[in-house]
Order: C-alpha cells, then structure tokens, then sequence
C-alpha cells in the first residue's frame, strides 16, 4: 500500500545504508570500529611499534657529528650547520662552517678545507694548542714545519700557543726561511709560548746570529713575547 511504502521509504538498507542528516543511535561496535575513539589528534597514544621506531631516531636538535680531519677535507655537499667535533687524538675540538670565507689556506689546527672548498673553522677558546697543527712531541719525528705554523697561527691571532708536555724535534734546516719567527718588538700583547713540565724544544741544528738554538728567530728585543715553562735543548755536538 502507499502508505507501506512510505514507511519503507524511511528505512536504510542493512545491506549498504546511506544516511542523511543527523543520524544517532549508531555505536562504533555496530559499524566494525569496536577500538575507534573521536579523540584528538595532540591525544591519540602512539603504539608499541611507532615508539619503537621512534626510539631509534636522534633528535635533529641535538645531532652530534664526529669526524675525522680526513672525513671533513673529503667532505661535499651540505655541510652540518651545528655540533660537529672532529675525533682525532690530540686534535678533538668543535668546528663550524663559515660560509663567507673562500681564500683563507688550510693551517689543520684551526681551519680545513673541504673536497668543494668550504672553510671549516675550530671553535677557540683563550689559546691554540700545538697539538692540533699536527706536533707530535715523540722526540723522532721533525716537528718543526708544524710547530711553525702553529707559532705563526698564533700570532696572527694575538694568542698564546700552548705547546703540551713532550720532546719536539727539530730537524729541519734552520735557515731564516724555514725556521719559527717571533716578532718581539713589544707590538705583541697576547702572543707568547707556554708550556708544562716536561715540555722541550730539542734540536741539533747550530744557532747563530740571532737564531735560538735553530728554532726561533727573535727580531728586536723579548718585549711582547712570552715563553713559559719551555726547556731549550741543543745536542750539537
């Protein structure tokens, strides 16, 4: 009858019901959703296996990189903007990118070139130590070339050098051209050398003129420079 199909014509099919409207009295059970909650996002938990995976991960903020001298010379690419340490012995430190630096030469100690040319700069503190120019202080190998450019690093900078307890050879000709130059005429104010106990600058080389022990050429007067607790040793024959 008409009206019993009017009374149909209300209904949805329980097969595939289609609803309009505000539709009330469906539980989450009867649609197959019995675990389904209208919860938030900032309040939905997050599952075994998501926190598992989450647990491997490092948080971006905090990424430490650690590298040898090596690693960063045959760096290319997107270099890490922060916290990055290199893991040599005797030259750990933290390093930074200085992007507006293109020219300034490759010293080991306080700046590294990369494969593609970026400079690579050591965070410094109050002085430089000798040990990150490469110096070994074994008492066999000639520290000399390195210990020059440690010497000369740190007076660009106006800072002390800081050479650690060992025996640093020099054997190297000690021809002004090649040997460590200390400019002392008392225009110098940081600059100076310090070491420790046991700290000794050895060489065979014959010192003249104003040449110490073929290791420092001296130029005017020791004003300005500072050399503390460094041993001298000349075992010319």
């Amino acid at each position: 009858s008409t009206a019993q199909q009017a009374a149909l014509d209300l209904k949805a099919n329980l097969a595939s019901p289609t609803f309009t409207g505000t539709v009330s009295g469906i539980t989450k059970a009867m649609v197959g959703l019995p675990n389904t909650d209208n919860t938030s996002d900032v309040n939905k938990p997050v599952s075994i296996a998501q926190q598992a995976a989450l647990d491997l991960k490092a948080n971006l903020a905090v990424i430490i990189y650690k590298y040898t001298i090596a690693q960063i010379r045959a760096f290319t690419g997107t270099f890490p903007s922060t916290n990055v340490f290199t893991t040599n012995i005797n030259q750990e430190g933290e390093w930074y990118y200085d992007s507006t630096d293109t020219t300034t030469s490759d010293d080991t100690g306080t700046v590294l070139v990369t494969a593609d040319g970026k400079r690579i700069k050591r965070y410094l503190g109050n002085r430089l130590n000798a040990r990150w120019f490469g110096v070994v202080g074994n008492g066999v190998t000639d520290d000399q070339p390195a210990l020059n450019t440690a010497v000369l690093k740190a007076y660009s900078l106006n800072m002390k050098l800081f050479i650690p307890k060992g025996i640093y050879q020099i054997i190297s000709s000690a021809r002004t051209s090649e040997g460590i130059y200390i400019n002392g005429d008392g225009r110098v104010e940081g600059f100076g050398l310090e070491g420790e106990e046991g700290t000794i600058l050895r060489t065979s080389n014959v010192g003249t003129g104003t040449t110490l022990f073929g290791i420092l050429v001296l130029y005017y007067t020791f004003n300005g420079v500072k050399i503390k607790n460094i041993t001298f040793q000349n075992t010319h024959g």
